[in-house]
This record gives structure tokens, C-alpha cells and sequence, in this order.
């Protein structure tokens, strides 16, 4: 979403991954989509992609940081993010910190103006849940999953199946993570047969989520384990483990060995303790 532009200089808040590739940024999804800013020269190559995460900022304390990548680059460099900033400014004559730390204001602003699209609410949402607004956050993730938005529809689930939330809500959570998974989206495909799984009774019901989930072995060292965007690879075999053990309960042994190859293969080659899922 095109947010101001100067002389030819643009600065978009991304609505998706697919409109950071679009403006030549090397973005790969290896976290919660978030507060995000994309800032590039329409005549030039030049631009740098803002983005907060949160994670460990200091000796094992978490907290929120910034960082910067440069348009276009391959290696994902992590440039500076107070630098990047001084270098955009005196580009745009202007703090681009305004639009980075401060996108409720902006948004709401636009909100005004008329702007009521999904992508614009699931931003709002996105922002609202960082701040830990949550019921704010839910509000617009609903309009935005009434609207359309996949990713809205599972963010609304994850806050409803958050166990230690006020908000849980399992049957509204799997509703969202159900919507989600119609569209095809692998995380709540991943969710429903992890909750029906975890069970113990459902082993149909789980399968016939689990066996959705497209295997891509190629991904495994990207972190992208069997289809599924998770950094965490610990998450990402617990497909196979989990398919392994369902078909090993249901009697039917070649299949279940069929995954027992898998994780021989792929995952007692790593560093990652899998003697707890032992039979």
C-alpha cells in the first residue's frame, strides 16, 4: 500500500510478501509478518526494506528491535537501522521514523480517509497485536478475515487457541484456522492436525489434515520443513512424527515405516533429540 510518495522516492506499507518481490526485495517469510516499511527510488535500484521483530535484544533479555535490508540484495545483509534512517531522510527531507514507529497514526489516518480494504485492516491488526491491544487486534483481523484475508483468518485463530489468553476461544480458533485451510494456507491445515492429534482420539481427523501438507525436501535447510513456513525446525518434523505415529496406531505398518524412513533420513542426521517420540 502506497503510503507517501516524494519526487520519485515511494514508501509502502507492504500488505504482503508477494508486494515486497514485486519492488525487486529480497524478502524471505521467515517471521511474523509485522511492522514493515518499504522505502525505494521508482528510477533506480536504490531502497531499503524497515522491519521490527521481536527476540532476544540483550543477553537473553526479549524485546522489540529494528533492521534494515537493502533492495535487491542476496545476501540479507542487516544494515543498520538508525544509519538507514539518516540515509532515507536526507533523501525524503523528512524523519522516515514517523512512518516506521509510529504506523498507528498513519493508518488511522488513512482509516479517515476512507481506506477499508482486508489487507489495510489485517495491518491494523498486525500492529494492535504488537502493542498488545489484543481486542483492537481482534476487531480488525475480523473485518479483515470477512473480507478475505487467509493470513487474518489465521492470525484471529492463533489468538483464540492461545491457551493462556483471555481470549481463548478453541471453537472460534478452529472456525479461522477451518476458513484458512479451505484457501489452501498450510500453517492452519498444520494446526488443525496438530490439535486433532494431540487428541488422542481423532487419528482420521488429523490425518486428513496432515496428509494435505505438501512435502518438499529441498526447503528442509531453509527451515521450511515438508511445505510448511516455520523457522523453527523442531515444528517442522513433527509432521512426519506425528504421521508416523498415527498410522503406527491405526496398524497400518507400511506407512507408518514409510515415515520412519523419512525421519531417519532427513532428521537423525541433525542435531535434534527425537529419542522422546520413540514408541
Amino acid at each position: 500500500m502506497l503510503i507517501y510518495q516524494v519526487n520519485h522516492i515511494a514508501i509502502h506499507y507492504p500488505e504482503s510478501w508477494d508486494e515486497c518481490r514485486l519492488f525487486d526485495f529480497r524478502i524471505e517469510p521467515y517471521s511474523r509478518y509485522g511492522q514493515c516499511l518499504l522505502v525505494f527510488d521508482t528510477h533506480t535500484e536504490w531502497g531499503y526494506f524497515l522491519k521490527s521483530d521481536f527476540g532476544e535484544v540483550h543477553e537473553g533479555n526479549k524485546g522489540w528491535y529494528y533492521y534494515a535490508l537493502k533492495r535487491n540484495d542476496p545476501s540479507y545483509t542487516l544494515y543498520d537501522y538508525q544509519t538507514t534512517c539518516i540515509e532515507i531522510s536526507e533523501r525524503i527531507g523528512m524523519d522516515i521514523r514517523l512512518f516506521m514507529e509510529f504506523p498507528l497514526r498513519i493508518l488511522k489516518k488513512k482509516l479517515n480517509e476512507g481506506c477499508n480494504d482486508a489487507n489495510f485492516h489485517k495491518m491494523l491488526g498486525d500492529i494492535y497485536w504488537k502493542e498488545d491491544a489484543f481486542l483492537d487486534a481482534i476487531n480488525h483481523y475480523t473485518i479483515a478475515s470477512n473480507k478475505g484475508s487467509i493470513d487474518a483468518m489465521y492470525e484471529l485463530a492463533e489468538i483464540y487457541a492461545d491457551k493462556k489468553s483471555e481470549f481463548y476461544q478453541i471453537e472460534e480458533a478452529l472456525r479461522w484456522y477451518e476458513e484458512a485451510a479451505k484457501q489452501g494456507h498450510e500453517p492452519s491445515i498444520f494446526s488443525l492436525g496438530a490439535y486433532y492429534y494431540e487428541l488422542g482420539n481423532e487419528e482420521q481427523k488429523a490425518l486428513s489434515y496432515l496428509e494435505k501438507l505438501n512435502f518438499n525436501y529441498a526447503a528442509y535447510e531453509f527451515g521450511i520443513c515438508l511445505g510448511v513456513r516455520y523457522s523453527d525446525k523442531e515444528i517442522g518434523i513433527n509432521v512426519p512424527i506425528m504421521l508416523e505415529y498415527l498410522y503406527w496406531k491405526l496398524g497400518e505398518t507400511e506407512k507408518s515405516n514409510f515415515y520412519t524412513k523419512i525421519l531417519e533420513e532427513y532428521i537423525l542426521d541433525d542435531d535434534i533429540d527425537v529419542s522422546m517420540y520413540n514408541k
